[in-house]
């Protein structure tokens, strides 16, 4: 049995009001289908921060809040 005739015989036990929500996301779905995918896909290039990135001397150093985890 396809996806297609195992849906159809879900639906056919459904109510109305829950008919009407499957029909609302399957719209939203074939809408978010359609869209071209490489609109919403920018490749990230080496280096895309402004300006140098600034570590502060102790940025290696351990957290106190986990200090009860350390031996």
């Amino acid at each position: 049995m396809s996806t297609r005739d195992l849906l159809i015989r879900e639906a056919q036990t459904l109510p109305e009001p829950v008919l009407n929500e499957v029909w609302h996301y399957l719209t939203f779905l074939k809408q978010q289908n359609e869209k071209p995918l490489s609109d919403e896909i920018t490749e990230r290039k080496f280096g895309c921060l402004p300006g140098p990135v600034i570590f502060s001397d102790d940025f290696d150093e351990p957290l106190e809040c986990f200090a009860h985890l350390r031996p």
